[in-house]
């Protein structure tokens, strides 16, 4: 963001002052001389008392916390560190920097990993939200014309036990089907606490099982081609779920842009699993609209997206590159880029 220049009185600063006081954002002013250079510490508002913690401050000199967030040294112009916003304001000589913090500038690496993990889970639960919900009209409304049907069986008297046994049995598989989609989502949501011995095909599946419904509604065929031997990997399960559901996501908005550009096609993902002497192969196939030319390096990159217009985030495959490297010493790479799309996961015999 570049440095914005505010010239200010003594009553405007006050209430500048007071206006910044209400912020949630970290805000801090410091004092500089002419070109920029750091004079101290002037005034910080209660979120940013709250973020650093006033023993913290007092001990910390106030060029350590400049030098923190801004560098050694602030040039008029200059691009500040990512969720780090700077004003210079100018009252009579004097020269003031505020500099505003977002509520995650400046955390650490776990700290990143888990806000990412997070953002992208409840991005994947709101696109799926949708979809569930007019997967569970069927069942719904079966349960409905189920109790409907056992007030005409009533008043005709064909109240047999028989019948009352079809219907529970009727009742209970709708019951279970709606269950079950809770405790999937339930699960997903949860936080994994230790790392544990995670099967690769059966953990596809439950991916699978999760965008079941935005799968169907889109009309797209899933292929897996999953061989009988089992394939373990250590790592955190809803970490590697949202791999692969990046993934489906990924493919399924490349075939859904192709077919409103094109017309309808039949919509494919193909996902198989090949085993040598050197590790595991999962294949993410599809054959949608595919990667733009001069995009296959950037696709990988954070906040990257070539369907921003459709409400990607740009988080997706940046996440499930660091999600492999971190988590299971893996990798991800685009194998083909168009015609078909074809992600290439990579797992190690060591993982």
């Amino acid at each position: 963001m570049e440095g914005e220049e505010m010239a200010l009185g003594s009553k405007e600063l006050s209430l500048y002052q007071s206006l910044l006081e209400l912020s949630r954002e970290p805000i801090l002013l410091f004092s500089l001389q002419k070109g920029g250079r750091f004079r101290s510490l002037w005034w910080l508002n209660g979120a940013a008392r709250e973020r650093f913690g006033e023993s913290e401050i007092s001990k910390r000199h106030g060029a350590d916390l400049f030098e923190t967030l801004v560098g050694k040294r602030y040039e008029k112009g200059s691009t500040s560190k990512e969720g780090v916003r700077i004003e210079e304001i100018l009252l009579g000589s004097e020269h003031y920097l505020a500099i505003f913090l977002a509520p995650w500038a400046l955390e650490g690496e776990e700290e990143e990993h888990r806000r990412l993990l997070e953002q992208n889970k409840m991005a994947k639960m709101g696109e799926m939200i949708g979809a569930i919900a007019h997967q569970w009209r069927q069942p719904l409304s079966s349960i409905k014309l189920l109790a409907q049907d056992l007030l005409e069986a009533y008043r005709f008297n064909e109240l047999t036990l028989e019948y009352l046994t079809g219907i529970k049995s009727d009742v209970s598989r709708h019951v279970d089907y709606l269950a079950e989609t809770i405790e999937d989502f339930r699960n997903f949501y949860k936080a994994d606490r230790e790392k544990k011995p995670l099967e690769l095909g059966r953990t596809i599946k439950e991916a699978i099982k999760i965008a079941e419904a935005q799968i169907q509604l889109s009309l797209i065929k899933v292929n897996l081609e999953i061989p009988p031997e089992e394939v373990w990997v250590m790592g955190y399960l809803n970490e590697l779920k949202q791999v692969f559901l990046s993934l489906l996501s990924n493919s399924r908005d490349a075939l859904l842009a192709k077919a409103r550009q094109e017309g309808a096609f039949e919509m494919e993902i193909k996902i198989s699993l090949e085993i040598d002497s050197t590790g595991t192969r999962v294949i993410f196939w599809d054959n949608g609209e595919g990667v733009k030319e001069g995009d296959e390096e950037r696709i990988f990159e954070r906040f990257y997206s070539s369907r921003s217009e459709q409400g990607g985030t740009g988080i997706g495959l940046y996440l499930a590159r660091k999600i492999l490297q971190k988590s299971f010493g893996a990798s991800i790479s685009l194998a083909h880029s168009r015609q078909p799309t074809i992600f290439e996961l990579f797992f190690p015999l060591r993982s």
